[in-house]
């Protein structure tokens, strides 16, 4: 259809996952290795006359409580900065299981970031559209990325890492919901140090 876009929204995974501190609202300060894998959702963007989000896939179900969505979100904080009206249908292809640390939400909101920019030709310097990605989660930046990166702050600040070799992951779910708020609000003991890359990665 013409004036459709499609985007890939790529699961991410910690390789390392330090916490090296807390800031005074709570967030806490972290050190990791962040890479993309092949597993992702899909973003379908279509012209309409409203703003409306259809949630398909085998994890549809698990965001079907959600009044909002962060896609959703997405959508209007885009529309308000390039000043278009939020007129798109959205259709949400969900594969990444929710609340499992892929960072599923945060990767759907850089993909409606990036798909509705092409349907509203929406073109906005990359540090304004990072600035954007930034106030909808901490994670949403190094997805709006999507390539291998050191992540510091609250996963905000990001540099460049080496390419990591091809390989096979095993990822294991349970089924059990683990919201990351809850997993830091109840994390334990003392802070780790920052892990610097020393070396670069190569094949074993």
């Amino acid at each position: 259809m013409p004036g459709a876009a499609v985007r890939p929204a790529h699961a991410k995974v910690n390789l390392w996952l330090n916490v090296v501190g807390r800031r005074a609202d709570g967030y806490h300060l972290l050190d990791s290795l962040v890479a993309f894998v092949d597993l992702a959702d899909t973003l379908d963007v279509r012209p309409s006359d409203r703003l409306s989000l259809e949630i398909a896939g085998p994890q549809a179900g698990e965001l079907a409580s959600e009044p909002d969505n962060l896609v959703l979100k997405a959508a209007r904080l885009l529309a308000d900065r390039a000043g278009v009206a939020p007129l798109a249908a959205i259709r949400l292809g969900k594969h990444i299981p929710v609340a499992a640390g892929l960072g599923g939400g945060s990767a759907d909101a850089a993909a409606a970031l990036r798909a509705l920019g092409d349907l509203w030709r929406v073109a906005l310097p990359e540090e304004d559209l990072l600035d954007l990605a930034a106030s909808l989660g901490a994670d949403v930046p190094m997805c709006l990325a999507g390539r291998t990166a050191l992540a510091s702050g609250v996963g905000e600040h990001l540099q460049p890492a080496p390419a990591l070799p091809a390989v096979s992951i095993l990822l294991v779910n349970p089924g059990t919901a683990l919201p990351t708020r809850d997993v830091f609000a109840a994390r334990r003991g003392p802070f780790s140090t920052p892990l610097p890359m020393t070396r670069p990665v190569t094949r074993p």
